[in-house]
């Protein structure tokens, strides 16, 4: 993770919608890099659409779908999430389904449990810790069918449980520090979703949507300067961006070849003071860890084919082992000044991509360079939050940063053309007929053709869902991804 930035403090971030259904460990990816989970009893889905394992009508709070358990041997775990902390604090949404008594979160050393917050038959809270010789339920029972949000926070040897913000336990422990190796989420007959653990005691409010994490726009080279000038585009398919694969790299110098013009002539040649984008993209019988991450640079020097840029590319990815072992590309990144696109604009070897530090009005299109579609064969599970860091391209990858308003309304489309079988995005859930509409996996449960990637950051975004078509093209395709940063304006 390069360009996302995590809040302080945040140890695990899980939303239970991705990957999607057909994916492996489908429902299970943890925002925070380096944690697994896994599943353990009969710990499943629920939503009200399909795909999922249950359908349930006020399931889930957020999003697509969330964690079902009925019984206390069925739960989520995790593994490379631990840590001896002085704080702590946990936040889950519950739905209790039946009045019998389960966990809803455990803290773990090894196969010691260091504590667990419950709900008795009686439907109360209850928190416990036979290492702590502590036993606290509250006095009041949660409404049953309802969603509420638990949050536990243990620091300055007290404990404190609230639901719906209303504190309900409070106990003091002589222990000063909590080390754990594992958390499990589940047990009771419920509902769950939406779970956040920290190191730290942020201040208290009762989430209205998902927690995320922020796009880092520094890291990701900001608005630009709009340097370019003025992008008009208002008639038939045009190309902004020259391309050429790197045959050759030695720490900030590197060589290009089969270089692919823009057909947009202000911004068509490489020019010292340009910004240029790295992807890498996987050979057929390749390995795959790199795949997709890409890196942006500025150039210093141009001499013929051979190109210097600002700094060597090794923080996001290393570029010799890239280059050796992968190919990878360069695209010249244009900086407008302001854009106002009503035609089409073209891929190059997969990308679209600009800066625009002031507005963009999209009312135009978008079509992949003949039509061409690059069948994955890596192993990642991408999700949407993977977008900032990583982009695997099938048809396309589309990558804007707006200093102004961006601008999209319905009838613009921003991914798939107009045409014959093209189907709307994907989003959470959704119809699903042989595989359609599935997020980003490799290979199950039939084909390795996915639709194009969105990643727009803005300061101000206007764009409608019907303009984004980053969801499959056809039975048996699956989705591309999108990301949108930004404020609505």
């Amino acid at each position: 993770m390069y360009t996302r930035k995590v809040s302080t403090g945040i140890l695990s971030l899980v939303h239970f919608d991705f990957p999607h259904y057909y994916a492996l460990n489908s429902g299970l990816k943890d925002e925070i890099p380096g944690n697994s989970w896994y599943i353990a009893g009969n710990a499943n889905f629920a939503g009200k659409y399909q795909p999922v394992d249950v359908v349930i009508s006020n399931a889930p709070k957020f999003g697509y779908r969330c964690l079902y358990t009925q019984s206390n041997s069925d739960y989520i775990f995790s593994r490379g999430l631990t840590g001896t902390v002085n704080s702590l604090c946990a936040e889950i949404w519950l739905n209790i389904q039946s009045s019998t008594t389960g966990n809803i979160f455990a803290a773990m050393n090894a196969s010691d449990e260091i504590f667990s917050l419950s709900v008795t038959a009686s439907r109360n809270v209850k928190f416990s810790s036979n290492n702590w010789n502590i036993t606290v339920t509250s006095d009041n029972a949660l409404s049953l069918n309802s969603w509420h949000h638990i949050r536990l926070a243990i620091s300055n040897r007290t404990v404190t449980v609230y639901a719906d913000g209303v504190q309900i336990i409070s106990t003091n422990t002589d222990v000063e520090s909590v080390t754990f190796t594992m958390i499990r989420i589940g047990g009771a007959n419920a509902l769950y979703d939406e779970f956040i653990l920290r190191d730290n005691i942020p201040t208290f409010t009762v989430t209205s949507q998902p927690y995320n994490l922020a796009l880092d726009i520094t890291k990701m080279g900001g608005f630009g300067t709009g340097r370019d000038g003025e992008l008009i585009i208002d008639t038939g398919n045009v190309a902004i961006n020259t391309c050429g694969h790197v045959t050759a790299v030695n720490a900030k110098n590197f060589t290009l070849a089969l270089l692919t013009y823009a057909t947009y002539k202000p911004v068509k040649e490489i020019n010292a003071g340009d910004e240029v984008m790295f992807l890498v993209l996987q050979k057929s019988s390749g390995p795959d860890e790199l795949c997709g991450l890409y890196a942006f640079r500025n150039i210093i020097s141009v001499d013929g084919k051979n190109f210097s840029v600002d700094a060597p590319v090794n923080d996001e990815f290393d570029m010799a082992e890239a280059v050796n072992n992968y190919n990878v590309y360069c695209y010249k990144i244009p900086h407008f000044s302001k854009a106002d696109i009503s035609a089409n604009l073209l891929t190059r070897h997969y990308v679209i991509a600009f800066r625009c530090s002031g507005d963009v009005n999209f009312t135009g299109g978008t079509k992949a360079q003949d039509g061409t579609v690059t069948a994955r064969s890596d192993t990642h599970n991408l999700t949407h939050s993977d977008l900032p860091d990583r982009m695997i391209p099938s048809l396309g990858n589309i990558i804007i940063t707006c200093g102004g308003k961006f601008t999209a309304p319905e009838g613009a489309r921003l991914g798939h053309e107009k045409a014959g079988t093209i189907t709307h995005p994907a989003g959470y859930g959704g119809r699903v007929i042989n595989g359609e509409n599935c997020i980003m996996i490799p290979y199950s449960p039939s084909s390795t053709a996915y639709g194009f990637n969105i990643l727009i950051a803005a300061k101000r975004l206007a764009i409608d869902e019907n303009a984004l078509a980053y969801g499959a093209r056809a039975t048996n395709w699956y989705s591309g991804l999108c990301y949108l940063a930004g404020d609505l304006a």
